[in-house]
């Protein structure tokens, strides 16, 4: 859920389709009281105060106007990145996009495109020494933290956290038991 003090919108199932892959999205701008279901989002959406973003594949769009008062929800691209977006986060005056090779490959090392007061600026990990997918990024900025899963050997998990904004980088890995 994205959400101001009384404005939010969660994502939250509905009756099966025949690719089961169906969700029913919905948004608040009374503290939940009242409900409107949305078109206007995607299935992957994440947001913190007056800011909500939504993607697929490669492209980012923002919620216009949010929080919304009433109507539907409206949006606008942002970015279309070369690589398709695993997730997506929030920053104070912009959004940081975790971006993927799934399905071509791994991501060693991964990126994280960051979107600030009209720049974008591409943030490079340090490589792991494996073979990892990309699959998380959380922000309390300037705080940005990647976690991603190992898929060369035994299962073992990738965290990179940052807490200058990406410019410098520390990287730890842990194995499943």
């Amino acid at each position: 859920m994205s959400a101001t003090s009384s404005a939010g919108s969660p994502g939250v199932g509905s009756a099966p389709t025949a690719c089961n892959c169906t969700a029913r999205r919905f948004w608040t701008s009374d503290g939940g009281r009242t409900w409107h279901e949305t078109l206007g989002l995607g299935a992957n959406f994440a947001g913190r105060g007056a800011s909500l973003y939504w993607w697929s594949g490669s492209t980012l769009e923002q919620v216009t106007g949010w929080p919304a008062r009433t109507g539907a929800l409206r949006s606008q691209p942002v970015a279309r990145f070369s690589a398709p977006i695993a997730d997506v986060a929030a920053v104070d005056g912009g959004v940081a996009a975790l971006l993927t090779n799934a399905g071509r490959g791994w991501d060693d090392p991964p990126h994280v495109e960051l979107l600030r007061a009209g720049r974008s600026e591409t943030l490079d990990l340090p490589a792991s020494g494996g073979e990892v997918l990309a699959a998380r990024l959380a922000a309390d900025w300037p705080r940005l933290t990647v976690t991603g899963v190992a898929v060369d050997g035994p299962p073992r998990s990738v965290t990179w956290r940052s807490t200058n904004g990406g410019q410098t980088w520390t990287i730890a890995s842990a194995s499943w038991r």
